[in-house]
């Protein structure tokens, strides 16, 4: 009972967390011009890029996409990262107001649900096992482990946006699982509830934009 009790809270937060609503948001009107409105995140060598990607290991029996903080390097000499922005990674809390930190669970699939499911991010709330739900980042201690650290807000003028996650479609009676995606471009969002209609959203967190070097050579 307990487990349950859990994981019926864990879902809730994850609703309510961030409290997005994309029609009280006005996104920039022109997104080829969105590097060019926001500035530039300040250098910072502790600065990581923020991306999403396929995981390799398979989770009943699909590739699924999750988030991680990755060096330039790593990111310049990788194939199949999606860039999504800069935050700070598990050693460097707080730096520039970024101290709020985002944990990762995994839910399973259950065929008579109609959620998606995979990888899912909590914006300053830490992963809570259940039946359903896995929390990959525990170590031996049994905390749960950031994964980056983000902004408590979007702050436009210093560069800083909205990190959405966001479902499509599936469950029980489609044929497929409904699938999870990242984004930090609200016009890619708006272009799956062209396809599909109202989608859940949610923000997960606040991160820069881009940098100098990656409008220069990573985001062309």
């Amino acid at each position: 009972m307990k487990k349950y009790f859990w994981l019926v809270l864990l879902l809730i937060l994850t609703f309510i967390n961030g409290g997005c609503n994309l029609l009280n948001k006005k996104p920039i009107d022109d997104p080829d011009q969105k590097i060019q409105v926001l500035p530039v995140a300040p250098t910072d060598a502790k600065l990581g890029i923020l991306v999403s990607y396929l995981d390799n290991t398979t989770y009943q029996g699909k590739t699924i996409p999750r988030i991680k903080i990755v060096t330039e390097q790593e990111f310049d000499n990788t194939t199949g990262y999606k860039f999504l922005g800069r935050a700070y990674n598990k050693d460097n809390p707080g730096r520039n107001g970024f101290g709020i930190a985002l944990y990762e669970y995994y839910h399973q699939l259950n065929p008579w649900q109609q959620r998606s499911w995979g990888f899912k991010y909590l914006f300053g709330i830490p992963c809570m096992p259940g039946v359903e739900v896995v929390c990959p980042n525990r170590n031996t201690s049994g905390q749960d482990q950031v994964v980056a650290y983000v902004y408590s807000l979007e702050n436009l003028p210093a560069g800083i946006v909205a990190l959405y996650q966001y479902e499509t479609p599936g469950g029980f009676g489609s044929g497929v699982p409904g699938g999870v995606s990242f984004t930090t471009d609200v016009q890619e969002i708006m272009g799956f509830q062209m396809l599909y209609g109202n989608i859940p959203v949610s923000i997960i967190g606040y991160i820069y934009h881009s940098t100098q070097i990656d409008r220069d050579t990573r985001l062309k």
